[in-house]
């Protein structure tokens, strides 16, 4: 989050996530009563202006955003809106999307939209109405991805090994809200990652990202201790800053990147704060022979496997 005087488009100070454990703990985001933002009523569009619009998503690409082969059908808004308050996304985000590829990230998104609202350090956003909707939507949907809660005072102990201790909120351990997160979440946090690397790089390069480039794509909570280097490391990589905006909504800091982008050279990188939950890293490059430091992968090969993942029953690999 920007603290007083800081430009728009500048990454505040967060956290990193510690990878290659069963299960993430995360400090939990209490519920603060009811929300300290008053929305303008919801700006109105005629009819017919939405059917332009959409058309004109949907022919800015011959292939979908996502899988980079099938044809635009209809239009996908990314970030989701599950993720922001209110569910009032920020305008400028909506990408053409084949209709298998929009409706396969469907319960993914559900899932990470939940868990952003749950781990939003400004509380101020959170209302019980819609933190009990969030649960109850993961709660009847998958119950796999309920956090498990009652960690003994040792557990949440060992979490503040790696969490900032900044975000201490109580006087002992034992009395710190933190829970466990499953596994399963981790994927959903990974695909989310990798869709939104690809929405920034059609809004920013103009095309879908081609089958034979590589792609680097993660996420960190915005716990972690010594995040705050990081993301300001990355904010000297990243020289252009943009936010999520919408028209007659007061939209505050929900949705702040940082990018640097060559479209000659088919070079893109991107470091992305959603609320005060978490931060999304991402990059796409042609080749990987100079630089083999970061894990990337072919964008082929990943969209493939993830058609193969969730094309057939996304819920109950989600549920996995």
């Amino acid at each position: 989050a920007m603290g007083e005087g800081q430009g728009r488009g500048k990454i505040g100070h967060a956290g990193t996530l510690a990878r290659g454990v069963e299960t993430s703990i995360l400090p939990w985001g209490q519920v603060a009563g009811d929300l300290n933002r008053r929305f303008s009523p919801r700006s109105t569009i005629p009819m017919g202006e939405k059917r332009a619009k959409k058309a004109a998503i949907i022919g800015s690409s011959p292939v979908c955003y996502f899988c980079g082969e099938a044809t635009p059908e209809t239009v996908d808004h990314f970030p989701p809106r599950v993720c922001f308050v209110g569910r009032h996304a920020p305008d400028g985000f909506e990408f053409p999307a084949c209709h298998a590829c929009n409706q396969m990230t469907r319960f993914v998104e559900q899932a990470v939209g939940c868990y952003v609202h749950l781990l939003d350090r400004d509380e101020s956003r959170q209302t019980e109405e819609e933190t009990f909707n969030h649960l109850t939507g993961i709660m009847n949907n998958f119950p796999e991805l309920v956090p498990a809660f009652g960690l003994s005072a040792n557990e949440k102990r060992r979490a503040f090994r790696t969490i900032d201790r900044r975000y201490r909120s109580a006087s002992t351990y034992a009395e710190e809200p933190v829970v466990s997160l499953p596994t399963a979440l981790v994927r959903a946090f990974d695909i989310f990652s990798l869709k939104m690397t690809l929405a920034l790089y059609f809004r920013h390069m103009g095309r879908a990202a081609a089958n034979n480039q590589f792609v680097y794509a993660d996420w960190l909570p915005f716990t972690h201790e010594g995040n705050g280097e990081m993301v300001e490391r990355a904010s000297q990589l990243f020289p252009n800053g943009d936010h999520g905006t919408r028209r007659n909504t007061d939209f505050g800091n929900q949705l702040l990147y940082r990018y640097a982008h060559n479209v000659e050279n088919e070079l893109f990188g991107a470091i992305v704060q959603l609320r005060q939950s978490v931060f999304i890293t991402g990059a796409i490059i042609p080749n990987r022979e100079n630089l083999q430091r970061l894990p990337w992968r072919n964008l082929g090969d990943i969209r493939a496997e993830i058609a193969e993942q969730l094309g057939s029953d996304p819920k109950a690999w989600l549920a996995k």
